[in-house]
């Protein structure tokens, strides 16, 4: 998901009405803050129809390590199709995105996966403890509220989830904006 980020959007109620895809940076970004990590250079192409659904997207990268050891060449390879490795059979709707937020939060596997594609497959290390709960909560909550409740729920102190949410956030915008 390089960050594929996913960040659901929710009514008062917590049922999602809309989804945000954020696409990963060609310039990649590393970080000496804790919890945070670096990316490879990628980019994404959307497959849509003509009323603009997303049928699916794919992600490209370059293997900066290989780069760095052969710099010859720079070429761009498939990382991942969206569909084929969320296992996603119809569109990609909320709904659909909901799925994958519920397994998030649920399977290990599932979640090491989403890191790793995040990532843009640099060295992608599991996070833990609050460092898992900020960025499943902020996977699922976009507003600082939210946010902080689902922190709070997750046991994280009031000091390290309104330092952390910001590195997170910052950090989620930084892949979109470079």
């Amino acid at each position: 998901m390089s960050l594929v980020t996913t960040i659901a959007f929710k009514d008062s109620n917590g049922s999602s009405v809309q989804f945000a895809l954020m696409t990963p940076a060609v310039t990649p970004w590393f970080s000496s803050l804790e919890g945070a990590g670096a990316n490879n250079p990628a980019f994404r192409i959307y497959f849509t129809d003509d009323n603009g659904v997303i049928n699916d997207f794919e992600t490209y990268y370059v293997n900066l390590t290989a780069l760095n050891n052969d710099g010859n060449e720079t070429q761009f390879v498939k990382e991942y199709s969206f569909k084929e490795v969320y296992g996603i059979t119809g569109t990609i709707n909320v709904e659909a995105m909901d799925g994958i937020v519920d397994r998030l939060k649920n399977d290990t596997e599932f979640f090491q996966k989403y890191i790793e594609y995040n990532s843009v497959l640099w060295d992608p290390k599991l996070p833990e403890g609050r460092f898992r709960d900020a960025q499943l909560c902020s996977i699922e909550f976009a507003d600082y509220p939210r946010y902080y409740a689902c922190m709070g729920h997750h046991g994280s102190s009031a000091y390290s989830h309104r330092i952390l949410a910001p590195i997170v956030l910052i950090f989620s915008f930084f892949r979109i904006l470079w």
